[in-house]
């Protein structure tokens, strides 16, 4: 773990998508494995994912990287938020 780092979990997962997007709060939340070190990334339902910052001060990047041009064309939802 970094210095600061937020235990993130399913069940935090839960809880913001429940309290910012109460009508995604039935889909499936699964982590995604992998080896990163700035965010903790879990699938949500088939089509969706929930990514978060692992460090509280890295969470001033997510503002950044929302208004970054794509190198590929995404599909991003219209609900996408940062909170």
């Amino acid at each position: 773990m970094q210095d600061g780092e937020v235990d993130i979990d399913v069940r935090l997962v839960e809880q913001l998508v429940a309290g910012q997007f109460p009508h995604l709060a039935d889909l499936t939340i699964d982590p995604v494995t992998s080896t990163a070190t700035v965010y903790a990334i879990f699938r949500l339902g088939d089509r969706l994912c929930v990514r978060l910052p692992r460090v509280a001060a890295w969470s001033r990047d997510l503002h950044r990287a929302a208004l970054a041009p794509r190198a590929r064309a995404a599909a991003v939802p219209a609900d996408s938020r940062a909170g």
